[in-house]
């Protein structure tokens, strides 16, 4: 992916500005750390502790401009090499005899470097690896390689080392001071690489975490397309590379990519109109295939009255291989430098189109109250046709049904931006044909909207793309073979339909259209099959158990909160008697009635009578409580364990040894307090609406008898920026692949609970449904055990093919 060098030379002056400032932060901690260190250090160590902070006190200034200056120095050679082809040499490649021994110096520098970068590296680990990801989408490779990032965390442990070891030179102080100072700038980094990746979002740079290893295939395979299109208008062919006949498709397809190199090669001198003029040509612009005759040669467009005309292919041979024909154009100087800088501006134009950054205010022309410009009424006009049936134009034909007089050249830009990005969308090999013949008809909404909003470019959330993804997303997910797929294309149909009637000004149409959508999917993939009606039936019945639990947990938190309860008890209470009293049916009532006695029980008793009612309330508190944890199937080795610990509460009380109550209660006190206690007014708070339990999964599942493989577990984690990014794709009708036994299996995402709490997934060749709870989604997403089939939304798979076309232009 092209990335403008403006975007690198700012990432690169907030690394330089941030690490300066991590830098002063640094010394002030490592000072603080090492003051603390002496409270309870003593001899040698102690003196250590003494010369370090002596060492930070005096010579902080200095240490710190030496670490910027070791940081500016590799950070511009890593801005250098990370453009570089690493490759591993073969070990036949080796020359033995110029084999060196490595200085011990040098392996115990690199050991103190490396011990330090494990703890930066966990310091900051998801921004890090955004970072990283970044980097590697501007390579065009989808594996993340943190070498390969210019900003990694080696460059701030060997600039700190490198300052470190020209100021002291003793060895046991040095490395009490490298690893204070260590510990001090791991404490002080988070926000570092934040900031770096904010200067990439910024400029409308997203690392989207949902990528796949293979869109790196079909990304190298587009871009030789490209490159071998963008080599027969030149009319040359790579050295000592044997040029095959192409087959009748992709003769097809490499006549549509020459047109599209036709209209790129247009934009650039729409780009290049207000800078300088273009000279002027007779003929209309071309572009020959050595394999077609002249009278095969698709129909141009009529060239825009403002725009010159110009000979695209000998345009090209000058300006991009000057070498070739230098005679062709008499008094014209070969082009040197300017081409690059010509054809650079073509990455840049593009790029700019569609990475914009956040708030950029968009020129918008005035549109008079009750009157419309001719050229919306032209395109209206035909989107109506498309409405009534007529079949859909072609992106790149559509501009020579305008009149050239009603189009400027702002808009002529962004018609020939969406005319390609279209031509990408509807031959996009990944959906069906039948969604590419849906997505064509929106394609004259989705130029109207474009001229009237031309935000929409760059803006990833605006609803006209968000639509247009949805609708890429099913068409990749829902293929024919499913058994909805027949009821479904006709709502998808209608769903576009309605847009092509209705779309005039309003927006939120986009919005109700994509919502619609995923009602329709939903409705249609969840009710495909009886076994999937069921499996999601149990997931909403579980949804709403959660959901009560919650609060069975917020009221008894606050019911117990006044009192002084055994923590034993307590968590006895909160962690299992919840459970029962969420549980629908009368065992929940019956488990509000016994929490008095339960309380009450737990208290020392300090007269014989309530010694004497204890043990007769015993057998049957015993009795009530194995029947509630009965009532809701709790498995025999958790029962067991809660059961132990009220056993042990009960058994300190009898044997005097409870904790000394600050007021007793008596029973009847404990049954006052807990009259008006009840949980179904209990509203779950937004923190908890989207959780599921794993165990009243478990129980909804077996309550009515479905068979499904369930991910209800993950390791503790927290909120993370990216788990929006992850969960964008979590929709029903998107397609996935699912890594059962090593082996990645097709999945569909047919049901998500409300509230993004579950998530039910069909797999090929398997009987039994997939859940995934919404942590495990996440952490599976993470690891890539859970991957999209898209490398990329749509419009971006779109936008990525329209840059390799501008850079084959400067290849």
């Amino acid at each position: 992916m092209h990335i403008p060098n403006r975007i690198i030379r700012l990432a690169k002056e907030r690394a330089l500005e941030s690490f300066s400032a991590l830098a002063e932060q640094t010394v002030v901690e490592a000072d603080s750390m090492t003051t603390r260190a002496m409270s309870g250090a003593s001899g040698v160590a102690l003196a250590d502790l003494v010369t370090v902070r002596n060492f930070l006190r005096g010579e902080a200034r200095t240490l710190r401009a030496r670490m910027d200056r070791h940081f500016a120095s590799l950070l511009e050679r890593a801005m250098v090499t990370m453009h570089a082809q690493q490759q591993k040499a073969a070990a036949q490649e080796i020359n033995y005899a110029t084999l060196t021994l490595i200085d011990d110096d040098v392996v115990t520098r690199q050991i103190e470097i490396e011990r330090m970068v494990g703890r930066l590296r966990e310091a900051e680990q998801v921004e890090l690896g955004r970072v990283n990801l970044t980097i590697a989408i501007m390579h065009d490779d989808r594996e993340a390689r943190e070498r390969e990032n210019p900003f990694r965390p080696y460059l701030l442990a060997r600039a700190l080392y490198e300052a470190l070891r020209e100021l002291m030179w003793e060895e046991s102080q040095s490395k009490v001071l490298y690893d204070a100072l260590g510990m001090a700038m791991a404490h002080r980094l988070p926000g570092f690489y934040a900031g770096i990746l904010d200067v990439f979002e910024a400029g409308g740079i997203t690392a989207r975490l949902a990528a796949r290893p293979s869109a790196m295939k079909r990304g190298d395979s587009e871009r030789a397309a490209w490159s071998r299109a963008a080599q027969d208008v030149r009319g040359v062919a790579p050295a000592g590379v044997r040029v095959t006949e192409l087959s009748d498709e992709q003769q097809l397809a490499h006549a549509r990519l020459m047109d599209k190199l036709q209209r790129l090669f247009e934009l650039q001198q729409i780009d290049d109109l207000p800078r300088a003029s273009v000279p002027t040509r007779p003929d209309q612009l071309a572009l020959p295939d050595a394999r077609a005759q002249p009278g095969d040669l698709p129909q141009r467009d009529p060239p825009h009255p403002d725009l010159p005309q110009l000979d695209l292919q000998l345009d090209l041979q000058l300006d991009l291989q000057p070498d070739l024909q230098p005679d062709l154009q008499p008094g014209r100087q070969p082009a040197g430098p300017a081409a690059a800088t010509r054809s650079q501006d073509l990455l840049d134009v593009v790029w700019d189109t569609f990475h914009k950054p956040k708030g950029t205010p968009v020129p918008r022309s005035a549109r008079p109250h009750g009157e419309r410009p001719l050229l919306d009424q032209a395109l209206l006009g035909l989107q109506q046709e498309v409405a009534a049936g007529v079949a859909p134009l072609k992106p790149l034909a559509l501009r020579g049904l305008l009149d050239p007089a009603d189009i400027d050249l702002e808009q002529r830009r962004i018609l020939d931006i969406v005319a390609l990005l279209f031509e990408s969308i509807i031959a996009d090999d990944l959906v069906g044909v039948q969604m590419q013949h849906q997505l064509a008809r929106l394609y004259l909404p989705f130029v109207r909207a474009a001229l009237q909003y031309p935000e929409l470019l760059y803006e990833a959330q605006h609803p006209v793309r968000r639509l247009l993804d949805r609708l890429g997303s099913v068409g990749a997910g829902v293929t024919p073979a499913a058994p909805c797929f027949a009821v479904l294309e006709p709502e998808v149909s209608n769903i576009v339909g309605a847009v092509l009637d209705l779309f005039d000004d309003d927006l939120l149409l986009f919005g109700d259209s994509e919502s619609a959508l995923d009602s329709h999917v939903s409705e249609l993939l969840a009710g495909c099959d009886a076994a999937m009606a069921r499996c999601f039936a149990a997931v909403a019945e579980a949804q709403a158990d959660s959901a009560r639990l919650a609060g069975a947990g917020r009221a008894l938190s606050a019911a117990l909160q006044p009192l002084q309860v055994d923590p034993r008890l307590a968590d006895f209470i909160l962690g299992t008697w919840a459970r029962v009293l969420s549980h629908p049916g009368c065992s929940a009532e019956e488990g509000i009635a016994l929490l008095p006695e339960l309380l009450w029980s737990a208290q020392e008793k300090t007269t014989p009578d309530d010694r004497a009612a204890m043990m007769r309330m015993l057998p049957d508190l015993v009795k009530r409580v194995r029947g509630g944890m009965a009532s809701i199937s709790l498995p025999e080795a958790p029962s067991k364990a809660a059961f132990d610990r009220l056993v042990a509460v009960h058994m300190d009380v009898l044997g005097n040894k409870q904790e000394r109550a600050r007021r007793l209660m008596s029973l009847d006190a404990f049954r006052q307090h807990f009259a008006g206690f009840a949980i179904d007014a209990v509203v779950p708070s937004a923190d908890s609406e989207h959780w599921v339990g794993k165990f009243e999964l478990e129980a909804a599942l077996a309550r009515r008898g479905v068979q499904a493989s369930a991910h209800a577990k993950a390791a503790a984690r927290m909120a993370r920026p990216s788990d929006a990014d992850w969960l964008s794709w979590a929709r029903p009708g998107t397609g996935f692949e699912l890594k059962i036994d090593g082996q990645y299996r097709t999945a569909l995402l047919c049901a998500v609970s409300a509230g993004e709490g579950a998530f039910v997934f069909s797999v090929a060749d398997e009987q039994q449904q997939v859940i995934f709870l919404r942590a495990p989604l996440l952490e599976a997403m993470e690891l890539g055990n859970l991957r999209p089939l898209e490398p990329a939304p749509l419009f971006d798979r779109a936008v990525e093919s329209l840059m390799a076309g501008a850079k084959s232009l400067s290849a």
